[in-house]
């Protein structure tokens, strides 16, 4: 089973970038964008920033940082309800 970071993640996110976003699919089986967060609009792009700020910090426990990576998901999801899942 290959393991996969976030850093992974962003390094796929940026390598296969086309301008709209990464496609993803959620939990539900519903195909998702994740959008570059530099393209998000305000609101989105504060809770993005301060989510990621956590996942970078090496100062987190491993439960909030799960939590993080969840919510960092959700944040750049073209589609939060279906990155929430069912």
């Amino acid at each position: 089973m290959t393991t996969l970071d976030f850093a992974d993640l962003a390094t796929e996110a940026e390598r296969k970038h086309t301008g709209k976003g990464l496609k993803f699919i959620a939990k539900n089986g519903r195909k998702v964008r994740l959008r570059r967060i530099e393209a998000m609009p305000g609101g989105d792009l504060k809770s993005a920033l301060a989510l990621l700020h956590l996942v970078q910090s090496k100062k987190v426990s491993n439960e909030r940082l799960i939590e993080a990576m969840t919510g960092l998901l959700i944040a750049v999801a073209s589609d939060k309800k279906a990155m929430r899942g069912p």
